[in-house]
């Protein structure tokens, strides 16, 4: 399977295509790790208010910004 880039999740949702989970995971834990810059992660939340997130989306995007937090902040 391809490496996932910056490039390719912003095209897929700024062209209206649904994000896989292996997209979705590979930008929760590169923004959490700081190796996307700001200005692309910016992109990506733009196609995402302009063409929405499915439910299946909403729910990966959901779980791996919560396990990635939780793995970072240990209670």
């Amino acid at each position: 399977m391809p490496a996932v880039t910056i490039l390719d999740v912003i095209r897929t949702k700024r062209d209206g295509g649904e994000l896989s989970d292996e997209q979705i995971d590979w930008f929760i834990t590169s923004f959490t790790d700081r190796s996307i810059a700001d200005e692309q992660a910016s992109a990506l939340l733009m196609a995402i208010v302009w063409r929405g997130l499915s439910p299946r989306e909403l729910s990966t995007w959901t779980a791996a910004l919560e396990y990635r937090l939780g793995a970072q902040n240990p209670q």
